[in-house]
């Protein structure tokens, strides 16, 4: 297999099944938040599994939208806090300041989230720790943000043991609501930027490392969600589709297996890859559609040179031409 590295947003199954447990001890139906969510119950043995990050920023907007944004957040932070950082913290015990442990964090947080992309960044004389965009859609985006936010809030608190609030973030999004019940409205806030950043001040990052070894758990072996197989890579080609045209090498190298494994497993739930990027292009066109996009903006948002390069592909799926597809629309 390939040795590139791909930045797509993948994560721990177990990772995932945190917040699904944490959202249930909420009050919320488990059946219904995973059948919502792509994500059926049934548990298995391999904690490893990859499943798309789109799915767990659903989860998240799924039960925003259930418990509200300021209990959502409290819970995020809880499971940060409680289960999600006392897991990895040992791993930070050879770094000796947050400096280094923020210089080196892009190699721990790839144990849960494969395809991670943080770092952190020196621009004109302050310090950024920032994390590489996603293309996902905006209701994503917004609790993408805190999310990542409130991580590092907690991380740091966790290895300095001193409460933590940013003083400056840059922001993808142009509705700040989350992050102000986040960090407050004292932070100062740059939207619409090209990243997500957080600002740390010289004084955070010179501070010594400092946590109590009963605060660093090895890692837990919590329950695992599972999607069938293809449902993950259906995912994994659905998240990437607006970056570039996923092959089945690259979808195989980001899943860790031989091309020839997973057009096995496919065959295994009688479907193939073909298929499955099929159903990603139906699925994201009838969505733009029933938005009111029309076919030039679907078809550059979906990697397509031209209109009839997309018209084409669009009719050998369905039977009907896009055209034809959004007259029906609008004739509803």
């Amino acid at each position: 297999m390939s040795s590139t590295a791909y930045h797509v947003p993948v994560t721990r199954s177990s990772y995932i099944n945190v917040f699904v447990s944490a959202f249930t001890d909420a009050g919320l139906n488990k059946v219904k938040l995973l059948n919502e969510n792509r994500l059926p119950a049934d548990i298995v043995s391999d904690e490893q599994e990859l499943i798309p990050t789109l799915s767990l920023r659903r989860l998240i907007y799924s039960a925003a939208k259930e418990l509200g944004d300021k209990v959502t957040l409290e819970i995020i932070q809880s499971v940060f806090r409680n289960k999600a950082i006392p897991s990895v913290l040992h791993l930070f015990s050879e770094y000796s300041t947050i400096r280094e442990a923020l210089s080196n964090a892009e190699s721990i947080f790839t144990l849960d989230s494969p395809g991670s992309s943080v770092y952190l960044h020196s621009e004109y004389g302050k310090s950024w720790f920032c994390r590489s965009p996603y293309n996902e859609p905006v209701d994503s985006i917004q609790w993408h943000e805190p999310f990542v936010i409130a991580y590092v809030m907690e991380l740091i608190f966790a290895l300095t043991q001193k409460q933590w609030v940013p003083s400056e973030l840059k922001l993808q999004v142009v509705n700040c609501d989350l992050v102000d019940l986040l960090v407050g409205k004292q932070c100062q806030l740059y939207i619409n930027q090209a990243h997500t950043a957080i600002y740390i001040s010289e004084d955070i990052l010179d501070q010594a490392i400092s946590f109590s070894d009963n605060n660093a758990t090895k890692p837990e072996i919590f329950a695992k969600w599972h999607t069938t197989f293809s449902d993950t890579v259906f995912d994994l080609v659905e998240s990437y589709s607006r970056e570039q045209n996923l092959s089945i090498t690259e979808a195989a190298d980001i899943l860790g297996l031989s091309e020839r494994t997973l057009q096995r497993k496919l065959k295994a739930e009688s479907t193939t890859y073909r298929n499955i990027k099929d159903s990603v292009l139906y699925s994201l066109s009838c969505q733009m559609m029933q938005q009111g996009q029309n076919l030039t903006y679907i078809a550059e948002q979906l990697g397509f040179q031209n209109i009839s390069h997309f018209s084409r592909a669009f009719r050998r799926i369905t039977g009907v031409t896009a055209t034809e597809y959004m007259r029906v629309l609008s004739d509803k």
